[in-house]
């Protein structure tokens, strides 16, 4: 776990790892959860439906169901990469009702579209929260959406 603040808003960050033996335990991580950020590597076309099926896994636990939704496309400085809009497409994004999600191009060994895709995460969940919608699903006090001086303070988790 790592706070990291990006602006005005503190996220607590759970890399829960792409590991296949770890995946059983992921849903132990998604109480209270407020996003996820999904990173796919655009240049794996072959796994891009195994990928679809553990987003799909993910998103759709009860616990998941309000949390904004923003996907890296990382590795498009690679020759051959998916865009993002393949990407988009290849997990579904645009079948999702509902939901607020992105897809960012990224080369996040060079930090390229990382500030993008959390500018539009983090004005998102600002937004939601001043509508009034909520962000995660729980019961726990732990991991909730709670503001302070500093700002929003939310519970994210990250995918790679």
């Amino acid at each position: 776990m790592e706070k990291v603040q990006y602006k005005n808003v503190v996220f607590t960050v759970w890399d829960v790892g792409g590991q296949e033996k770890l995946r059983p335990l992921w849903r132990h991580y998604f109480n209270n959860t407020d996003a996820l950020i999904f990173v796919v590597d655009s240049l794996d076309r072959e796994r891009i439906q195994r990928a679809k099926d553990e987003f799909n896994s993910i998103i759709n636990d009860p616990f998941m169901k309000n949390s904004a939704i923003l996907v890296f496309a990382n590795k498009q400085d690679m020759k051959g990469a998916l865009t993002a809009a393949e990407i988009a497409e290849g997990l579904g994004l645009s079948d999702l009702r509902g939901r607020r999600w992105h897809c960012q191009s990224a080369v996040a060994t060079q930090g390229l579209g990382l500030y993008e895709g959390l500018d539009w995460l983090s004005g998102t969940l600002k937004t939601m929260q001043s509508r009034g919608v909520k962000t995660s699903v729980g019961t726990s006090g732990a991991k909730g959406t709670n503001f302070s001086a500093a700002g929003v303070k939310k519970s994210i988790m990250s995918f790679f």
